[in-house]
């Protein structure tokens, strides 16, 4: 059972179980209480799902009520995502649990440790960014790779401009096997992956203020502001899937925008990357398979999770009470 749980809505729950039976036994047609047990809330979510689907309901006909709308949240869209079915949330997904969350993260990571060159790596790698170029992602990794970065903006500039270099590929060698047009076709592809990786890490570039670098005792200061731009910056980069990241993306756009015009006051650099990430501990994600007009309010054709404090505001014919 989870904490939380209001005492006196738990007597409701189990008098209106109570006025159930007697009600049936009065052959009222009356509304009955089952109760299930799952090992996790993904299973729990399964059962309801299956139960759905055995009495032939309709998506718009069901509303999950939660006692801990985070976790179960986080299941639901997973579920949502796995099965194709669309879903709306009263107060949606904790950011942090999204994939636009964990675009973020990696932001500040990147940031706060010195600009490291294995977290930009992995951020390609894992398709996150480099929405502006037409190269695939991991192939920019690859070429990030040979660049041997290790961290620090030095580094990166002196790379930027050996990709600038007209003989920037004079390095490559035909293969044994390879035809001087296949060679020639290679090299074309390199100088393309080249000029792709070159344009990404001058834009980042551009919009990264000063960070502290490994080795280097030098006091940075910094402010919400510079670093809100940073984030911008990495942002306008990302891939985004669908339109609900696409909403989730343009509000903590905004946010951050505000924070470029409001807080410029310079501090120690921890302590703005830290009051930059509280400003956006607080901010909300749809989930991915969701209505594209309101994810926060009951929607045709999608299951809906709400609180307990708003359940049965719906008025949908089947409740499932998960999270006890």
């Amino acid at each position: 059972m989870e904490r939380g749980l209001p005492g006196a809505f738990l007597e409701r729950l189990v008098s209106f179980g109570a006025q159930s039976l007697d009600c049936d036994r009065e052959g009222v047609n009356a509304t009955h209480a089952d109760m299930f047990v799952a090992t996790s809330p993904a299973d729990e979510l399964r059962e309801v799902f299956r139960r759905v689907v055995a009495e032939g309901l309709r998506w718009d006909d069901v509303e999950i009520v939660s006692t801990n709308v985070d976790t179960y949240g986080v299941s639901l869209d997973v579920l949502c995502q796995q099965t194709g079915v669309g879903g709306t949330m009263t107060r949606g997904i904790p950011l942090a649990r999204t994939r636009f969350g964990r675009i973020l993260e990696r932001c500040f990571t990147w940031l706060g440790d010195g600009l490291p060159a294995d977290v930009l790596r992995e951020a390609l790698e894992a398709g996150e960014i480099g929405a502006n170029v037409e190269v695939q992602p991991v192939l920019l990794a690859r070429k990030l790779r040979k660049l041997h970065i290790g961290w620090g903006r030095g580094r990166y500039t002196d790379a930027v401009d050996h990709l600038n270099e007209p003989d920037a590929e004079s390095h490559l060698r035909r293969y044994d096997d390879e035809s001087e047009d296949e060679f020639r076709v290679r090299a074309a592809f390199e100088a393309t992956c080249a000029d792709a990786l070159r344009t990404v890490l001058q834009e980042l570039l551009a919009s990264t203020p000063p960070v502290p670098e490994r080795g280097d005792d030098t006091v940075i200061r910094s402010s919400v502001s510079k670093l809100a731009t940073a984030t911008l910056g990495w942002i306008s980069l990302a891939y985004v899937h669908g339109p609900a990241e696409s909403q989730t993306r343009e509000r903590v756009c905004n946010r951050l925008r505000d924070l470029v015009e409001v807080d410029d006051a310079e501090t120690t650099f921890g302590a703005a990357l830290a009051t930059l990430r509280d400003a956006l501990s607080d901010m909300r994600a749809w989930p991915l398979v969701t209505s594209e007009a309101k994810p926060w309010t009951a929607s045709g054709g999608m299951v809906h999770l709400t609180d307990v404090a708003h359940a049965g505001t719906t008025g949908r014919a089947r409740t499932f009470l998960v999270g006890l």
